[in-house]
């Protein structure tokens, strides 16, 4: 049973050239045994450094809705709720009416079928315009000893303003969705204004 819980990760060139590395971690169980629950919870360790998410749903399950919500749980559980995600309604060639889509955020699913190929360009398309296309603006503080960062926002950001402050630098500009988790932790947030205490 524990073999089953590594994920695999491939590399796939995506329309433009660019190159994507596509992880597909363990299947989601819900009321998983206790005994297991830590071994499960370590497997999903690395999708918080994911820069995209691609939640595959199984829309022909009668309780498809319950396991989406349940993943949607564990996510925020493991601290990924804020990567861009995209949602793939798996199996629509089981499918004998629209009625599964009435939920939410499954009308914005794509709707694929693994087995007839039905929606596989689709995916791979909205793939590379998440991660190299669409553009989120941002304010940070980086310090100087994330140079990295720095870096990377120079390289492939468009920098709109840049101000050199004590200890780091100010930066506002767009950066790739691909990006904003490796910046969303020094998000800049302006410092409270102290009180004023008023005389009588």
């Amino acid at each position: 049973m524990f073999a089953t819980l590594d994920p695999t990760t491939r590399r796939v060139v995506l329309p433009g050239g660019n190159v994507g590395l596509f992880t597909d971690t363990v299947g989601f169980i819900q009321k998983l045994p206790t005994t297991l629950v830590e071994a499960f919870h370590a497997t999903l360790e690395e999708i918080t450094e994911a820069e995209l998410l691609l939640h595959v749903v199984d829309i022909s399950h009668p309780n498809a809705i319950e396991q989406y919500q349940s993943v949607m749980q564990t996510l925020d559980q493991i601290g990924a709720a804020g990567i861009p995600l995209i949602t793939v309604l798996n199996k629509v060639d089981k499918l004998k009416g629209p009625g599964q889509f009435g939920f939410v955020p499954f009308t914005k699913g794509l709707r694929v079928s693994a087995k007839t190929g039905e929606g596989l360009p689709d995916i791979i398309n909205r793939v590379k315009s998440e991660l190299y296309e669409n553009y989120k603006s941002i304010k940070v503080f980086l310090p100087y000893q994330e140079g990295n960062l720095i870096s990377m926002f120079h390289e492939s950001g468009q920098i709109e303003q840049i101000t050199h402050v004590q200890g780091g630098v100010e930066i506002v500009g767009k950066i790739p969705g691909r990006l904003f988790t490796r910046f969303s932790g020094f998000v800049w947030k302006p410092k409270p204004e102290p009180e004023k205490i008023a005389n009588d």
